[in-house]
């Protein structure tokens, strides 16, 4: 211990020289400040170890990923400042309830770069998200009678989305629902209240964020072309879970 001690001391003292004699005469520049930060409100393409799939990040830095098997994943907060940090939790699709949580450390290099690292009890590995365009028409309020198909829950439901943004009808309990929509700015991401009341069974009030896409991730509609909606609903239930409306 001692031999590795003294044999650590040069070094030691080196890096110590060097960061006084950077610091005194000459020239002395200031680094430039860190990037961003950037804007990465919108739909991103993920790539995790063990999951593949879609991401959204709202104008406050609320984000969350889902596949096509109804697996989430809450991460921490990403704003758009040059780094980020915190704990994510994977969730697997209702009703088995499995959930891992992992620790995040992130990089945002620009509005369209985001990558870091994951760790937990599995180990670490490495994430990237890349901007992603999943709708190919106009952004624009759904609008329309839908089918809400959650991944993993019985509760259909069958409701309609008026040009203000309210959702109403019911679901295959015989609950009624009602909901508000709103696009968050101008990017193909939504926030999603819903309420469900009147028996047994019923959903309660949920609040979640959405998309539109042009895919059918979930072939709960045997892949028919459609502007398809769907929302992780994050709030009012016991894990996050994802609906599609189509």
């Amino acid at each position: 211990m001692l031999k590795k001690l003294v044999s650590s001391l040069p070094l030691a003292c080196l890096a110590l020289y060097c960061a006084i004699t950077t610091s005194c005469g000459g020239s002395k520049s200031t680094p430039p400040p860190p990037p961003g930060p950037f804007n990465v409100a919108g739909d991103w393409q993920v790539s995790v170890p063990g999951f593949s799939g879609l991401g959204i990040i709202n104008s406050t830095g609320q984000a969350v990923l889902f596949d096509n098997s109804g697996q989430t994943v809450v991460m921490p907060t990403i704003t758009g400042v040059n780094t980020f940090s915190g704990s994510a939790t994977a969730y697997q699709a209702p009703p088995n309830g499995l959930s891992v949580v992992s620790t995040v450390s992130g990089t945002v290099s620009s509005a369209t770069s985001i990558s870091g690292t994951i760790t937990n009890s599995s180990g670490t590995g490495n994430f990237t998200l890349s901007p992603t365009t999943p709708l190919s028409g106009a952004i624009a309020l759904p609008s329309g009678s839908k089918t809400g198909e959650p991944m993993g829950l019985a509760n259909i439901l069958q409701v309609a989305f008026a040009s203000d943004g309210t959702i109403t009808g019911t679901d295959g309990v015989g609950c009624t629902v009602t909901g508000t929509v709103t696009q968050d700015h101008t990017y193909n991401v939504f926030a999603v209240t819903l309420n469900s009341t009147g028996g047994v069974g019923c959903i309660g009030n949920l609040s979640g964020i959405g998309l539109e896409s042009s895919s059918d991730y979930f072939n709960f509609n045997g892949g028919a072309p459609d502007t398809y909606f769907y929302v992780v609903f994050l709030t009012g239930q016991a894990q996050p879970f994802v609906v599609e409306f189509f």
